[in-house]
Order: C-alpha cells, then sequence, then structure tokens
C-alpha cells in the first residue's frame, strides 16, 4: 500500500510539475499576443511619424520644383514606403503566428499527453485494486 501511496504521490507531483509547466506556456502565449499588439501599435506609430515626416517634406518643397513632377515622386515613394511597411508587418505577423501555432501545438500535446498518462495510471490502479480484491476473496476462501 505504501508504494501505491508513493507511486500516487509521486504521480501528483509529476502532474503538478506538468500543471505549472501549462501555465506557463499559457503565460509566455498571452506575453506573446501582448507582443504582437505592441509591435502593431509601434507600426501605427511608425506610419504615422512617417506620415509626419512626408508632410514635412511636402511643406519644404520649393516652389522651383514643378507640382506635377514633386506629386509623382511622392506618389513613387509613398508606394515605396507602403510596400516597405507592408513587408514588414507580414513579417511581423508571420513570425508571432508561427511563434503562436507552435506554442498552441506544444500545449495541445502536452494536455494529450496528460490525459493519456492519467488514463493509463488510472487503468493501472484499477488493475490493481482488481487483483487485491481477487487475491483477497482467494484469501477468504
Amino acid at each position: 500500500m505504501n508504494t501505491i501511496k508513493e507511486r500516487c504521490n509521486r504521480q501528483v507531483n509529476e502532474l503538478d510539475e506538468k500543471s505549472k509547466l501549462l501555465k506557463d506556456k499559457e503565460v509566455s502565449n498571452r506575453q506573446l499576443e501582448d507582443d504582437l499588439t505592441n509591435c502593431r501599435k509601434e507600426l501605427q506609430i511608425t506610419s504615422e511619424r512617417l506620415r509626419q515626416i512626408e508632410q514635412d517634406q511636402h511643406a519644404q518643397v520649393t516652389q522651383s520644383e514643378s507640382t506635377t513632377n514633386y506629386l509623382e515622386r511622392r506618389i513613387h515613394e509613398l508606394d515605396k514606403t507602403i510596400r516597405e511597411l507592408t513587408y514588414e508587418k507580414q513579417q511581423i505577423m508571420v513570425k508571432y503566428d508561427r511563434e503562436l501555432t507552435d506554442l498552441r501545438d506544444t500545449y495541445e500535446n502536452q494536455v494529450d499527453l496528460c490525459k493519456k498518462e492519467m488514463q493509463n495510471e488510472l487503468e493501472r490502479l484499477n488493475e490493481h485494486h482488481q487483483q487485491l480484491i481477487n487475491d483477497e476473496q482467494t484469501r477468504s476462501r
């Protein structure tokens, strides 16, 4: 009986450790989501700064520059900036999507593993319990 208690205690400790790991993973997942939100905010702030810089540059354009040439150049620059920012945004999204997917997969695998281990242990304990009952019945006869 002591060994059963020891095993059960050991398994409880192992399950506690696994539970702590799962909680740590959830915290990490929330942190990654927060980081992603912060990156999006930073991207928005950077876009706003870029717009402000572009507005400032526009104000400094000399009158000698023709309006048509200036507008063509600005359109080209804005298109380039949009492409660059879109690319950076995509890279950030891909990175965090990958990390979130990895964390979710790891979390799901850990949960499945814990469930299997608990089920196996329950079956083993049930078998052992049945064996004890059978042994007790055999002794009673």
